[in-house]
């Protein structure tokens, strides 16, 4: 940010040419995705100040457009700046301002709606949506019990020219826990492994075997590529599993800050934000009686985006007296 407000102050006092070499020094660090649009990845969110990075990037979006404007590289970081409220509650603070005004005061017209989306789901064109829908911006469609097909798997859009837009099909479905698949995207993915205590070391359950008594550590591995904010991680556990810890509490795990909630069934964490990264969140179970169960999965999701969902497969667990 201090490169961005140094180039705007140069410019403003005559000093061009270095201002041009500041910005030209902005656009070697940019990462540019047809996905994520102009982005810097450095540029990064704090639990203590989750929407810093938006501030930083207005900072560096107003250097652009005052010293070096160019309209593909200007609609790319808005395109940037709009995705991230796809995932973020922007409270009302100064950043989010920035952002507004940005996006609806620079760069291409987005709010034109002469060239509206049409979309074809399966093999029918939905129908143009409701005036209120196109005010919105939003629109929801549902198909149930027979009316749905293998055709349904399949949206086209057509003719939402350079506009950004996003969307999702949830597909809902019963099937036996043993058969579930792990599940994740390009945004988000979580991973399960289990742990038993030998010796003071842990180690994997599937080289050893579970006795009654057993201390277990579930271990939870999430993975996302964007910040996040009201992500739910829940872990169904197997019927032979009893939480160590039997109170609700916050904890804290490589900085990320979370509410764990032991339940009869599930182990519920929830994250109010979680930055883009790498976590583990960790926690200790007993083995208490023996047979053999089935767990069942852990899903991770967005309350806020709930599209970014991923799940891990189920399991079964044997325990020996």
């Amino acid at each position: 940010v201090e490169k961005a407000y140094a180039a705007i102050a140069l410019y403003c006092n005559g000093n061009k040419k270095v201002a041009e070499s500041i910005i030209n020094s902005l656009r070697e660090y940019a990462v540019v995705s047809s996905s994520q649009g102009m982005y810097w990845p450095h540029n990064r969110s704090y639990s203590f100040y989750r929407n810093s990075a938006v501030q930083v990037h207005c900072a560096i979006y107003e250097a652009f457009a005052l010293v070096s404007p160019r309209i593909p590289e200007m609609d790319a970081m808005r395109q940037w700046l709009l995705l991230q409220k796809q995932t973020q509650d922007w409270a009302g603070v100064p950043s989010t301002l920035d952002a507004v005004n940005i996006l609806l005061t620079s760069g291409s017209n987005w709010c034109n709606d002469n060239d509206a989306a049409r979309m074809e789901w399966g093999n029918a064109p939905l129908p143009t949506p409701s005036q209120a829908e196109q005010i919105m911006g939003y629109d929801k469609y549902v198909r149930e019990g027979n009316t749905i097909n293998s055709a349904d798997a399949t949206l086209r859009i057509k003719g939402h020219d350079e506009k950004p837009s996003w969307g999702a099909i949830y597909w809902q479905y019963s099937d036996d826990i043993t058969d579930i698949e792990a599940h994740s995207t390009d945004e988000v993915s979580v991973e399960r492994s289990y742990y038993v205590e030998r010796d003071g070391n842990w180690v994997p359950v599937e080289s050893t075997s579970v006795r009654v008594g057993d201390v277990i550590k579930v271990r939870m591995t999430m993975k996302s590529v964007r910040d996040m904010q009201y992500m739910a991680l829940i872990d169904a556990r197997p019927a032979c599993f009893e939480p160590q810890e039997q109170l609700p509490q916050y904890n804290n795990s490589q900085g990320l800050w979370y509410y764990s909630v032991p339940e009869d069934a599930v182990t519920a964490f929830y994250i109010e934000h979680m930055p883009r990264g790498v976590y583990v969140i960790e926690y200790n179970v007993y083995a208490d009686r023996q047979g053999t169960y089935t767990s069942g999965i852990a899903t991770l999701q967005s309350y806020y985006a709930p599209q970014f969902t991923a799940h891990t497969s189920g399991t079964t667990i044997t325990v020996s007296q």
